[in-house]
Parts: C-alpha cells; structure tokens; sequence
C-alpha cells in the first residue's frame, strides 16, 4: 500500500475555539499523518 501524499488542510471556524471544538479529533488525526493545518476564524 502507497503512503498518502501530504496535504495542507485549512480550517474554517466562526469564533477562535469553534476549529477544535467542532473538529478537534480532526486536526490531531491530520497532524499525526503529516499534515499543514491551518485553522482560521471570522471572529473579533
């Protein structure tokens, strides 16, 4: 079996917590297999 590329993945969160509470287990699964995350939140 071929091991997957890496790939940069970009989260979009409302607020500045909403990223990890709403796909926390996510981001950890993508950093463990060597991915870029890059979280971005639209919040004051």
């Amino acid at each position: 079996m071929r091991e997957r590329e890496k790939e940069r993945v970009l989260v979009l969160a409302p607020y500045t917590d909403e990223g990890e509470f709403g796909c926390g287990g996510s981001i950890a699964r993508f950093l463990d297999e060597g991915h870029e995350v890059y979280c971005a939140a639209f919040s004051a």
